[in-house]
């Protein structure tokens, strides 16, 4: 009877030990687990972040590529309108050559010991009593008997033109020069009553891209001088976009 009650605690004895080894075991087991998800929660933690911010520069690199290939395209345009210049000049100082040539043989006949005042100016005449446009479409002339005006930085003009605002449409007008004349001078700028918004004009000279202006809403008027020597046509164009302000061309004289 003793025996058998020593056998029986040893062997709830050695049961003892073993639930207690196994659930050591599975404490230790699930402590490892939930080190490994909280490490791994860390490391997606960590992707997730890193993710971001490599997010965050591809759009900084979009947007610096936005920028640069604006950059360059106002580069190429400002390249155009200096070629465009360059050309005019050597096809003006051409003509001159020419016009120089046919008086080199020309004895003198005069005393040069007697000063002669010649005067080779010609007063300025304002452009659309002798040149109006003769193609037109969202634009508009002024002269002194038209009786009309429009302002531009609080000051009323009553000689010019103005290429009124269109939504994606654009405003132009096209003269017909007919070699006869050098220079166009007038004050440009932002037509007052019209949104202050950035608008561009376009000036071609016998079809090829002279120059091209950009207006903001707060640009205060300044004279823009337009070379028109042996030029048969001269066509202005603001582009139409979705800025509905419009540009104005003041005390236009032409010579």
């Amino acid at each position: 009877m003793t025996r058998n009650n020593n056998y029986r605690a040893q062997h709830i004895e050695g049961v003892y030990v073993l639930v207690s080894a196994i659930i050591a075991a599975i404490c230790t087991l699930v402590s490892a687990i939930i080190s490994y998800n909280a490490g791994q929660s860390n490391l997606e933690t960590d992707l997730y972040n890193k993710n971001n911010e490599l997010q965050s520069e591809i759009v900084l690199l979009r947007e610096d590529k936005v920028k640069l290939e604006s950059e360059n395209s106002n580069l190429n345009n400002q390249l155009n309108v200096l070629k465009a210049k360059y050309d005019n000049v050597i096809e003006i100082n051409s003509s001159l050559q020419s016009e120089l040539g046919q008086y080199q043989d020309v004895p003198n006949i005069f005393n040069p010991d007697i000063d002669i005042p010649v005067s080779t100016s010609t007063a300025p005449t304002p452009m659309f009593e002798v040149v109006p446009a003769y193609e037109k479409q969202n634009y508009n002339e002024y002269t002194k008997k038209s009786g009309e005006s429009f302002s531009m930085a609080g000051v009323k003009y009553n000689e010019g033109c103005t290429w009124v605002s269109g939504f994606y449409v654009d405003s132009y007008s096209l003269y017909n020069l007919n070699g006869e004349y050098n220079l166009i001078k007038g004050l440009i700028g932002h037509v007052d009553g019209s949104p202050i918004k950035e608008a561009t004009i376009q000036i071609y000279l016998d079809g090829v891209l002279y120059e091209e202006i950009t207006i903001a809403g707060s640009t205060y008027p300044y004279e823009l001088e337009i070379v028109v020597t042996n030029i048969n046509q001269l066509k202005i164009i603001r582009p139409g976009t979705s800025s509905d302000s419009s540009i104005g061309f003041a005390n236009v004289t032409i010579e």
